[in-house]
């Protein structure tokens, strides 16, 4: 049995993120698989043969691409479908986040500190309380989950995932209130979110980070079988670390184009 098991749900736009956060992950980190839920694991794995064929002889194996029904949104699929893979502990995270560092380390400190069997934080909410969309746990104790009888997941909206995981969570412990931590562990590429105030591009260590990557062989070969939709997040994200400091954190608040103002009410 693997130490983690890093778990996520891809649909539609977000099927190119795919490939690029299972080899991030894994790059990372050594006793780790990766699963990722798609709608048909076999028009998946034929799209992106090469690329899955390309990862495993860099790290093994450890990529597992299961296929879901996808009944309701992915980011709420991947809390509460089961996963085939065991491991002592799981990470259920954003697929859109490029990840630059080992993941289990930070969370297990967290939990044994607040003597908590998982790590996460509640945020208010106007509709009640809520916990944001990374979550890590001890595999045994979030699974089998536990979905509230009075829950219909086909009228949830994508952004209920975090109401829901409180109330999964709740069903098994009392969620501890307050600031205990909250790792993102790299860049956060939203479709929603800005490169230069909303992806963490400001961060100095995580931009050393990507930079040590960008230089393996992993990560170069690997690149040229990424989606071409998804190299087109990779050069926003470059050109947004070559220029970011040329700008102040008032600069980009002070600019619509910067800053996204009004783009991310449209968008969504």
């Amino acid at each position: 049995m693997v130490e983690l098991l890093v778990l996520t749900a891809a649909d539609g736009p977000y099927l190119p993120y795919a490939l690029p956060y299972a080899t991030s992950v894994l790059h990372h980190n050594d006793d780790c698989k990766v699963e990722i839920f798609v709608p048909d694991r076999d028009h998946f794995c034929q799209a992106h043969g090469r690329a899955i064929a390309k990862l495993a002889e860099f790290v093994g194996p450890r990529l597992v691409v299961s296929e879901a029904e996808f009944d309701t949104h992915a980011s709420i699929v991947r809390f509460i479908k089961q996963p085939a893979t065991t491991a002592a502990y799981v990470y259920i995270g954003d697929i859109d986040v490029l990840v630059l560092e080992p993941i289990a380390p930070q969370h297990i400190e967290i939990m044994r500190k607040n003597k908590l069997r998982y790590s996460n934080e509640v945020k208010a909410n106007k509709d009640g309380p809520t916990m944001t969309g990374l979550h890590f746990s001890e595999y045994d104790f979030y699974y089998p989950v536990e979905i509230p009888d009075d829950i219909d997941l086909g009228s949830l909206d994508w952004d209920a995932d975090g109401s829901l995981l409180y109330r999964m969570v709740s069903a098994k412990a009392k969620p501890r209130t307050g600031k205990i931590g909250r790792p993102l562990h790299g860049f956060h590429m939203s479709q929603y979110g800005w490169p230069l105030n909303q992806w963490g591009v400001r961060d100095r260590s995580r931009r050393d980070k990507y930079e040590a990557l960008r230089g393996t062989p992993l990560w170069r070969e690997m690149r040229a079988l990424f989606d071409p939709r998804y190299l087109v997040y990779l050069d926003i994200l470059e050109a947004a670390i070559k220029g970011c400091d040329y700008f102040t954190d008032q600069d980009i608040k002070d600019s619509s184009i910067l800053s996204g103002r009004g783009a991310q009410t449209h968008l969504r």
